[in-house]
């Protein structure tokens, strides 16, 4: 079965590439920088291209009513503060720190019973350290080491951050696994060869356990232990007009529980993910745009043995709004559901959304979702969660 999966996705990655072959090369916005988790983006920040230090503080918040199905339906605030600063320097050097506040949490565990998660705020509450990095820049070559967030610059699916749903960051075939990913980080290096302007081959490797599992609410969470291994990660990205195409793998060295009660040397898995755009320099913040991400993971150790997500987000009614609908479908794997009696083998979620800009530090966001089998209970109704979102950007600038 994984191997049949994973020659259909090679195939449909080769029949993008052969549909997109004609398309003229034209230079995109990368991801091989800072990238803030999930957060619309409301302007008011000073650009550092100017600014030998730069820094931000944005506040989230939102309330989620669990208005039918589910487990315990209900209201819930949750809240999130990000506190970034970042020195660019001469050369080519660039530093970045960044600590995330999250207050509230657990709607999808104690009241929606999803898997995949409603809300990408959704967290255990804890201030913590969640980046601290340094990175060099050169005409082929970025790279950096420190405490970073891998889905700034891995997996990173440009027209879907719209929307609240974690799926639509990374896809769950791999965040099921505990990378180096919000909430908590992990040390590890990154580094990206710029090929031509419109292909890059990127590398990465993290501890193969992002922080402390047995403290979760640590300000500082590294603890480097000698069973952790390592988590790798490896990503092309072929750059079009109009579009991209990315091929991402995923893998790790460490010994994996199977659900079978055995276990086994190493945990991977792979994902394709094709992006089209309407605006002509590759914004996928504006115009009308289009994406579909598959991915697969090895169903011995992981719950999710694939995952597939798509949208489509376009311009709102006034200057600077967005809208767009979505749909993220997780699959449990067969030998999970094997040792897990009552459960199905999917979870679906669809997501309509509007952000409308109210200025240049205000943005607010109606969200409904629909759950369709939630963790693939049947016993569990289907859930429907509407929820409204505030970002206010509360601090943006820099000293020259």
């Amino acid at each position: 079965m994984r191997s049949s999966t994973l020659r259909s996705l090679c195939l449909s990655f080769a029949a993008a590439g052969a549909l997109l072959a004609a398309v003229p090369a034209l230079a995109h916005d990368d991801d091989d920088g800072y990238t803030p988790p999930a957060l619309p983006d409301v302007g008011g920040a000073a650009s550092a291209s100017h600014k030998a230090w730069t820094y931000s503080a944005v506040l989230t918040s939102e309330l989620d009513d669990l208005a039918k199905g589910g487990l315990n339906p209900g209201l819930q605030g949750m809240h999130n503060v990000d506190l970034t600063a970042t020195w660019q320097g001469p050369d080519g050097w660039y530093a970045h720190g960044y600590i995330l506040g999250n207050i509230g949490g657990g709607f999808s565990a104690d009241r929606v019973g999803d898997a995949q998660v409603i809300s990408n705020i959704d967290t255990v509450p804890a201030w913590r350290l969640f980046e601290a990095y340094v990175r060099h820049s050169g005409r082929h070559l970025v790279y950096s080491f420190g405490l970073m967030n891998l889905n700034g610059v891995f997996d990173v699916q440009k027209a879907a951050k719209l929307f609240e749903n974690p799926s639509h960051g990374i896809g769950p075939d791999f965040s099921q696994t505990g990378p180096s990913i919000f909430p908590i980080s992990s040390l590890g290096g990154m580094a990206t060869w710029i090929i031509a302007p419109d292909l890059k081959w990127r590398f990465g490797v993290f501890d193969g356990v992002a922080g402390d599992p047995q403290h979760l609410k640590s300000f500082v969470a590294v603890k480097l232990g000698g069973h952790d291994g390592a988590n790798y990660i490896t990503e092309v990205q072929k750059d079009f007009s109009h579009a991209y195409v990315k091929l991402d793998h995923w893998g790790y060295t460490s010994t994996w529980s199977r659900f079978d009660g055995g276990e086994q040397h190493g945990n991977s898995g792979d994902s394709v993910q094709l992006a089209v755009t309407s605006d002509p320099n590759g914004n996928y913040a504006s115009g009308t745009n289009a994406w579909v991400r598959a991915g697969i993971a090895d169903a011995q150790v992981n719950k999710i043995d694939r995952y597939v997500g798509f949208g489509v987000t376009t311009a709102g009614p006034f200057k600077g709004d967005q809208m767009g609908v979505a749909l993220a479908q997780a699959h449990f794997g067969h030998p999970y559901r094997t040792a897990t009696p009552g459960t199905g083998p999917a979870e679906t979620n669809v997501e309509a959304t509007f952000t409308h800009t109210i200025n240049d530090r205000i943005s607010v966001q109606p969200d409904v979702q629909y759950v369709r089998h939630p963790y693939g209970q049947a016993a569990t109704p289907d859930a429907v969660v509407v929820s409204l979102r505030f970002v206010v950007n509360l601090l943006g600038g820099g000293d020259s």
